[in-house]
């Protein structure tokens, strides 16, 4: 019974069936679908808009300041660990991170691309010695018919650094249409955003004249294009922007009005439209509004929405990361009792 049942488990595998499918119309040496959007989605999702950036940095935060603990399972009961290689490693994962900025990077990276992967360096008996960081945008995983990923690709400067799989953890959130990538939140939210952006420019325009709107010139005479230009540049040169606010005007001959252009009740109501859009980015980062100044708050209100974050977000992204991080480092330390869980 017990050769059959080695011949059993010889033969059987963990694999899914429909990893040969998933790479069949994978062309030869071609890599799984990705967004090509990163670079710009994290520039102009995240680096040029505040309440993104704002949403990002309070979850990340929050994830970085998570205290965790080593553990050891021992016939069903959870035992602290206090001292082991392992641990030294989550305390100091590299030379320029401690644990909370490595953690917050991994939420950051995870938030903005819906990706984070971690490399771990290892000694010559493949034990980690540290653990890095890697931009999503430079990481591309290569496909295998049999186990679904046979690695990772770190390009830059079209140089390529190939991972094989175990090397990198993969931590991605769920995508409905990607069987490789996690879903972006930036890209979820990515109309908003353009809509707040949008906004934003359109206020910055307006403040630039002194909030009022623009309006035309007429002149009785009929004018060359070069005369049109010259006006034209003479009177933005003069009275536009923030410096010229409120200077008096003179239009020179008797023959040139000024005709002002009156915004409508609807066009004014930009302050609500913008606060609108920055909701709306809130809500796809189930972050509480009053976390980021778009709800007055009060000590109460504001403690409420505190601990709404932790218990409906942060808390539930750190179980989603300590599963995937249990089931990957312990095993390359050959320890798979070990875990680490929230302290």
């Amino acid at each position: 019974m017990k050769i059959l049942d080695s011949l059993s488990n010889l033969f059987s595998t963990k694999t899914s069936a429909t990893n040969k499918l998933l790479t069949m119309f994978l062309a030869n040496g071609a890599n799984p679908p990705k967004d090509q959007r990163e670079v710009d989605l994290a520039k102009e999702g995240y680096n040029q808009t505040g309440i993104a950036y704002a949403c990002v940095r309070e979850i990340a935060t929050a994830f970085g300041g998570i205290k965790w603990g080593l553990f050891r399972n021992r016939g069903g009961e959870r035992e602290k660990v206090l001292d082991h290689p392992m641990l030294n490693l989550w305390n100091r994962p590299n030379d320029w991170q401690g644990n909370s900025a490595f953690l917050q990077a991994i939420a950051s990276y995870y938030l903005i691309s819906g990706n984070s992967y971690i490399e771990a360096a290892t000694n010559a008996v493949g034990i980690p010695q540290y653990l890095y960081t890697l931009r999503p945008d430079r990481m591309t995983v290569i496909p295998d018919s049999i186990n679904r990923i046979a690695g990772y690709k770190f390009s830059k400067g079209g140089q390529g650094m190939p991972f094989v799989n175990g090397e990198i953890l993969h931590f991605k959130d769920f995508h409905p249409t990607n069987d490789w990538y996690g879903l972006s939140p930036i890209s979820v939210a990515a109309m908003s955003i353009d809509s707040y952006r949008n906004q934003q420019r359109w206020n910055s325009g307006l403040l630039e004249n002194s909030a009022r709107p623009s309006g035309i010139i007429t002149y009785e005479d009929d004018l060359s294009p070069e005369s049109l230009n010259n006006i034209r540049e003479e009177f933005q040169s003069k009275f536009s922007g923030a410096k010229n606010a409120n200077k008096p005007m003179i239009l020179e001959g008797g023959k040139m009005k000024w005709e002002q252009m009156a915004f409508n009740a609807k066009e004014l109501d930009f302050v609500n439209s913008q606060n609108l859009s920055a909701l709306q980015i809130a809500q796809i980062f189930n972050l509480p509004p009053e976390l980021v100044g778009l709800q007055p708050s009060t000590y109460q209100n504001r403690r409420e929405a505190r601990k709404a974050l932790y218990t409906e977000n942060v808390l539930p992204m750190a179980d989603r990361f300590r599963d995937d991080f249990n089931n990957w480092l312990p095993q390359m330390f050959n320890e798979p009792d070990l875990y680490f869980e929230p302290d």
